[in-house]
């Protein structure tokens, strides 16, 4: 309660009026940006959204499973509670390595080591997001998961992180900004799955971001949601309508990716370009 009032102190008289009109479904039109902030903060810069959408793509990887406990949001930085037996995968999964198959991991993350927990950072850059309740057992396990596996870690000993490396610098952040804003958004309300959703992203959908999850909520439940006033995506999501049987997509304001969400109670979202598309692309 405390952080409630904290975060809508700021608010004026009027904004604090339209937030409780909305709360009690009287307004169904997007809120302010500062009502916005104040109820549920999304990442500031395009460095963060790109720290988070990369957490969010990981912890997909590393299980269907619940992954997290809590998450805390906030402008400048994120808090995540992980479940204990996912935290040594989900470490695994983000820290970057040369692979037999090229770069993995998160092109630039780097650590830092704390008492009660683990902040990882990009280099060069202000995004954080912190791992609450990491112990320095969770991060020995992790170490020597990669000590069997044979990949190349670029991250260095954390109290002396390396620099960017060149195999990182070649991986752009441009590639999928817009996926990036909605991946992070998506983590910031992960929530409202009971299993970390499958994000999809193609060039081929038009900048669209496909989220597929096979558990939990329905795919009506969840753009309900997304779509709200309070709460939903930022930058303006309008409508919403249901394309074909297989995806229902959420149409973006200017500048913003579409959202194609499939939940279990359709079939497992697939972006893969077309015969068409494919063609389209060798000739270009």
């Amino acid at each position: 309660m405390p952080a409630l009032v904290q975060a809508l102190d700021p608010l004026g008289t009027g904004d604090r009026r339209l937030l409780l009109d909305a709360l009690d479904e009287l307004l169904d039109v997007p809120l302010s940006p500062a009502v916005h902030r104040a109820v549920l903060p999304d990442a500031r810069t395009s460095d963060q959204q790109y720290l988070e959408a990369g957490i969010l793509y990981a912890a997909s990887r590393v299980s269907p499973a619940a992954v997290f406990r809590m998450v805390r949001p906030l402008g400048h930085e994120l808090w995540l509670h992980i479940r204990d037996e996912a935290v040594t995968p989900l470490l695994a999964e983000l820290l970057p390595r040369v692979t037999t198959n090229g770069l993995g991991g998160v092109p630039g993350l780097r650590i830092s080591l704390y008492r009660r927990h683990i902040e990882l950072y990009l280099v060069d850059s202000d995004a954080r997001v912190l791992l609450s309740g990491v112990t320095y057992r969770q991060w020995a396990d992790t170490l020597s998961a990669f000590s069997t596996c044979g990949d190349v870690p670029l991250w260095g000993q954390w109290k002396h992180p390396h620099p960017l490396t060149d195999t990182e610098r070649a991986a752009s952040r441009r590639e999928h900004v817009a996926a990036a804003a909605v991946s992070s958004a998506l983590l910031r309300r992960i929530s409202l799955f009971t299993t970390v959703p499958r994000i999809v992203h193609s060039p081929f959908a038009l900048g669209a971001c496909g989220v597929d999850w096979s558990e939990g909520p329905s795919t009506s439940e969840i753009a309900g949601v997304l779509m709200n006033p309070v709460c939903g995506l930022p930058n303006g999501l309008a409508d919403a309508c249901l394309v074909t049987d297989r995806y229902l997509t959420l149409k973006a304001a200017t500048g913003s990716p579409s959202v194609l969400l499939s939940g279990p109670d359709l079939p497992a979202l697939d972006l893969a370009p077309t015969r068409q598309q494919m063609s389209r692309l060798r000739a270009s």
